[in-house]
């Protein structure tokens, strides 16, 4: 028996439109710090990342709780996405290049950190549902 097309989908998506009839959504897949905040702190972690958006740093970000300064990355497909969806994930704000370049960092991590948390919490078992929907994939194609 063969099984039928899916299509697992986290979020920060953007393209799936012609496959919408086999997507199924899972959650975030990330790894959670199994360590308190100060006890990572004490370990050289960071309060702020600086980095390109892209979908690793932004879901180890919202996992951990940690602010993400961000600048253009280029061509990048999902960007636009990114810029629009973070916001409601995780505390953000964007660096220009020619500050990111020029050091000048302070006031935009002061503002950054300023930010309140936001009210949104996602689901970051998407490990875990990716890999149920890929056993059920296996048991369907018996």
């Amino acid at each position: 028996m063969h099984a039928p097309t899916r299509a697992l989908r986290l979020p920060l998506h953007d393209g799936f439109a012609p496959m919408a009839a086999v997507t199924i959504d899972i959650p975030l897949i990330a790894r959670v710090s199994t360590r308190d905040r100060a006890e990572t702190r004490r370990a050289a972690a960071a309060d702020v990342v600086v980095s390109k958006p892209g979908y690793g740093i932004v879901s180890e970000c919202v996992a951990n709780g940690t602010a993400l300064l961000y600048t253009s990355r280029g061509r990048f497909a999902e960007y636009d996405l990114f810029v629009e969806e973070m916001p409601r994930l995780l505390r953000c704000r964007f660096l220009s290049q020619d500050d990111l370049f020029a050091g000048r960092w302070a006031d935009a991590v002061e503002a950054l950190l300023a930010q309140p948390a936001p009210r949104e919490r996602v689901r970051l078992d998407g490990a875990d549902a990716a890999a149920d929907h890929v056993l059920a994939f296996d048991r369907d194609s018996r």
